[in-house]
């Protein structure tokens, strides 16, 4: 088995328990240009946990300050 394939079959095991736990990511276009990535092997998974954490901190101020001005 190529090492793609052994990334994007961990992929799917991965995303399989989030969505039992009611999270799906498949709709994100980000996630997704990073779950590529790192399938294509272009980044590691240390730089993939880099890149969605910053993209979630970044979601998570922009719904905060969402609702200051709604509030």
């Amino acid at each position: 088995m190529r090492d793609e394939d052994i990334r994007a079959k961990h992929f799917r095991e991965a995303e399989a328990s989030f969505r039992l736990e009611g999270m799906d990511a498949r709709e994100d276009g980000f996630y997704q240009s990073v779950k590529a990535r790192v399938i294509a092997g272009e980044i590691d998974g240390k730089e993939m946990s880099r890149l969605l954490l910053e993209d979630a901190r970044l979601r998570f101020n922009r719904t905060r300050a969402d609702l200051a001005i709604a509030g």
